[in-house]
């Protein structure tokens, strides 16, 4: 099973010229430290300029805000730890854990999808 983690950058459903290389390439999810709280954090990684048929990019962590499926039987599949309760930082990393040992695996999109203007 894969899940399409669309990454943080979105790109407005046109090219928008005030926006810079960077803004329009594609990011990857990577793991930057341990918080005071002992969370991994994550941030996104801009990426080099891929060809428009590069294939989805293998990723080891999920974003929350950019999954898309439907959330009923995903959470059925592989529901949240009940041991976590009222956690913010640590959610996507342990449920990126939980996915993979569901047999999921999570992919993001080699090119931007969206971009709102800054």
């Amino acid at each position: 099973m894969h899940i399409l983690n669309w990454t943080l950058l979105f790109l407005l459903f046109i090219q928008n010229p005030l926006l810079t290389n960077a803004q329009t390439r594609a990011t990857l999810l990577c793991p930057t430290e341990f918080g005071a709280e002992g969370a991994l954090r994550q941030t996104g990684k801009v990426l080099k300029p891929l060809p428009a048929d590069a294939p989805p990019l293998p990723s080891l962590l999920w974003a929350a805000g950019f999954s898309f499926c439907r959330s009923v039987p995903f959470l059925k599949l592989v529901p949240y730890d009940p041991h976590l309760l009222d956690v913010f930082f640590g959610e996507e990393p342990t449920m990126a854990a939980r996915l993979w040992t569901h047999g999921f695996d999570c992919f993001a999109p080699p090119q931007v999808c969206v971009s709102l203007p800054s």
